[in-house]
């Protein structure tokens, strides 16, 4: 008679129970990874957030500083030219002016003008704001693919050339064949609000060449790219975009500041009050 064996296997219901044991370690250790990476991806967000808005901020705190234009504000190649527009997100303002500030690059030379433009439009098309798209009957994008972006762009100017001289002036001998410097960033919506104290309020348009000076501040209100999603929530919780902006930035204009009337600059006359000579000078 053979003996009994002493190897004898599992049973089905110590086998359940490892699986089961297994399957919860197994959910733990996922729940656990995923937390590190939602926690990740969220930090990331966070960091790119703040790095637009340093950016936003310095780009126009600097820029509107930096503004430059003629003491009578009669130049067009130093207009400061703000208009007043509106896109599916809300408000998709303009605005171009003269800059002093250096251009970026090894080309840049010292005392060389720019023209800095801030517009609104979307990746790959035109930057006006009738080529931003359609909204939805909640005032939303009805595709979260079709971003509006706002265009930073830096160009050296190149004044026109006077009586007797066949070269531009101004910008030195590179300007022309420099590339422009542009940046592009995905945002809601930009509005551009002046301030002058001849006005009874903040205006939302300004053209120097018409106001013969330039406004003594500039408010700058910006909300910055949200999907869909995130701009409902936002809505339902009653968030006027409008009223609170992500970010409300005003910065003084040197050159425009304390000025209420028009400068009467005689230079910018003469050519109205008698002969002159090729280089513009009263004989």
């Amino acid at each position: 008679m053979k003996p009994a064996s002493n190897n004898r296997g599992f049973t089905i219901i110590e086998l359940m129970v490892a699986i089961t044991v297994l399957t919860v370690l197994t959910a733990i250790i996922a729940a656990s990874f995923m937390a590190v990476t939602d926690s990740t991806i969220i930090a990331q967000e966070a960091a790119e957030e703040q790095r637009v808005r340093q950016f936003l901020t310095r780009s126009f705190s600097r820029g509107l500083a930096s503004v430059y234009s003629d003491a009578a504000s009669l130049a067009p190649d130093f207009q400061f030219l703000g208009i007043d527009e509106s896109g599916p997100n809300g408000p998709a303002d303009s605005l171009s002016f003269c800059s002093a500030t250096p251009l970026p690059g090894v080309n840049s030379l010292p005392g060389m003008l720019k023209v800095v433009s801030f517009s609104m439009g979307v990746p790959g098309g035109d930057a006006a704001p009738g080529a931003l798209g359609a909204a939805g009957p909640d005032g939303l994008l009805d595709s979260d693919a079709l971003e509006t972006t706002l265009t930073i762009m830096e160009t050296p100017l190149v004044l026109a050339p006077m009586d007797g001289f066949d070269e531009p002036l101004g910008a030195g001998p590179s300007a022309e064949e420099e590339t422009p410097t542009g940046r592009t960033l995905p945002i809601r919506s930009l509005d551009f609000e002046y301030y002058h104290s001849g006005r009874e309020e903040w205006v939302e348009e300004w053209d120097s060449n018409v106001e013969g000076f330039l406004p003594w501040a500039v408010r700058v209100k910006i909300n910055l790219a949200r999907t869909r999603e995130e701009a409902a929530a936002d809505m339902a919780e009653g968030i006027d975009f409008e009223e609170e902006p992500d970010i409300d930035l005003t910065v003084v204009l040197p050159l425009g500041a304390g000025v209420v009337e028009e400068w009467m600059d005689i230079n910018q006359y003469r050519a109205e009050m008698g002969d002159t000579d090729n280089l513009g000078r009263a004989r």
